[in-house]
């Protein structure tokens, strides 16, 4: 069996990733006759009663199947949109708005949380010449038109289309790309940390585990009427375009080939990645835009300037990890001990050599360890030539330093804020620039609480 999926049985419990609580098999109705005067036998006539009822009410509170769920990407393959017959992906063509279509479709087998999959049996092999398609075939396929990216053994986040069939949506993956812990049905990870429910995703999902994300009637409080002439002009004024651009895969790292930016910023970061290419460096990726419907984490915030396309991730396992050999090092920031001024390794002979005194990470049951090694060779200030370009980088978090998880380091976040004013641009304003009104409020969980907040003031 693949590495990538040595925890795919864990992840097909019927009990795992659900709210409620679990089937206890162990329940009984049986019960004695406690007529006065009579011998305590059992009582066959409520027993028959308590087994009827047993039969027909639900034992827990989730389905398996409604609302949108964490799943476990077991395979995933891009096909011509001409040889898909789902109906669901012509639906999904007529009612998209983004402009941004290919002729391709993005077709990922997953393992949804909650029990769905249950009876499938893990594939052999999900890569190469053996690769095991009779049993990847018989997991549930999500579509996407869009093109996004999947990994395969990670987490994303996929919607059936309905109760009784065996195909949906695929709307990305979780943290865009990041590799999330493990999941384990006796302790936390990313998604269950504030619930104690065993192998809860309510962090993930909010309050009820599964319900569907960003639904209309909890965002429509802010209407058309309640907002500012510039959000009411972006609203119906022509959107941008979302662009996908390029980016570097390196061989023994995790990242995408390629991901989504607004186009005005596409533009700046072609040009950025044509600098670094040109310097003999690479360009990796763990994301660009983020889909609304992407709930926040300790590591994500409702404002970031992810969901407006305006920054990319590099890929989180290409720096910090391994200076000897990473793509990227990591210099702690002199002015402020809690930035990263980030080096791109080349072997272009014109980049003279450098010493950096780079910060390593270590990572032992959730804690992380942050120390220092000091490596030579050819390096470029990849932080100074993305700021030329207007890609500044952001802090790490506190929690990261203070031996928290390593995806508050945020060493890899560039981000551009060009044309932005100071003040008065409003979040809602931003994301109206690319998204209709009614796509927004059905999607956006945040959009009642961020539309008004300006920047500079609430977000940068």
């Amino acid at each position: 069996m693949v590495d990538t999926l040595k925890n795919l049985s864990t992840f097909q419990s019927p009990d795992y990733g659900i709210k409620g609580n679990p089937i206890n098999e162990f329940r009984s109705f049986s019960q004695l006759n406690t007529t006065p005067g009579q011998a305590a036998q059992i009582d066959f006539l409520a027993n028959s009663f308590g087994d009827h009822i047993d039969k027909n009410q639900p034992i827990r509170e989730d389905d398996g199947k409604s609302g949108t769920r964490v799943a476990k990407v077991v395979y995933y393959e891009y096909v011509q949109v001409e040889t898909v017959l789902n109906p669901i992906v012509s639906t999904m063509i007529k009612n998209s708005t983004t402009g941004d279509l290919t002729d391709e479709v993005l077709v990922v087998y997953a393992a949804p949380a909650g029990g769905s999959t249950a009876m499938l049996p893990t594939p052999e092999e999900t890569m190469g010449p053996s690769v095991d398609l009779k049993r990847i075939y018989r997991f549930p396929k999500f579509y996407s038109i869009q093109r996004e990216q999947a990994v395969l053994g990670q987490d994303c986040i996929v919607e059936y289309a309905g109760p009784d069939v065996h195909y949906g949506i695929f709307h990305g993956m979780v943290d865009d790309g990041v590799n999330t812990p493990a999941y384990d049905l006796g302790g936390a990870s990313d998604f269950n940390a504030g619930n104690k429910t065993r192998g809860s995703i309510a962090g993930l999902f909010g309050k009820g585990g599964t319900g569907r994300v960003g639904n209309k009637s909890s965002n429509s409080n802010l209407s058309l009427s309640d907002m500012s002439a510039a959000m009411k002009a972006r609203a119906s004024g022509e959107k941008t375009k979302l662009v996908r651009v390029d980016a570097d895969k390196v061989p023994g790292y995790d990242g995408y080939a390629s991901f989504r930016l607004a186009a005005n910023i596409a533009e700046k970061y072609n040009q950025l990645r044509q600098a670094v290419l040109g310097r003999g460096g690479v360009m990796t990726s763990a994301g660009g835009i983020r889909p609304l419907q992407s709930k926040t984490n300790s590591s994500r915030s409702a404002l970031s300037l992810h969901y407006l396309g305006r920054a990319f991730d590099l890929a989180l396992p290409t720096g910090m990890n391994n200076p000897e050999r990473d793509p990227y090092v990591c210099v702690r920031d002199s002015n402020d001990p809690r930035r990263f001024i980030v080096w791109c390794r080349t072997q272009n002979s014109s980049v003279p050599v450098v010493r950096l005194e780079a910060e390593k990470v270590t990572s032992k049951r959730g804690q992380t360890s942050i120390s220092k090694q000091t490596v030579e060779g050819r390096f470029f200030n990849f932080t100074q030539l993305a700021s030329q370009f207007g890609f500044k980088g952001i802090r790490g978090r506190k929690s990261f330093f203070r031996g928290g998880k390593y995806t508050g380091a945020e060493w890899w976040h560039f981000q551009n804020t060009d044309g932005l004013r100071l003040g008065q641009t409003t979040f809602g304003e931003e994301l109206l620039s690319l998204y209709s009104l009614e796509k927004v409020q059905r999607e956006f969980t945040y959009w009642n609480q961020a539309a008004n907040k300006k920047y500079g003031n609430d977000w940068a």
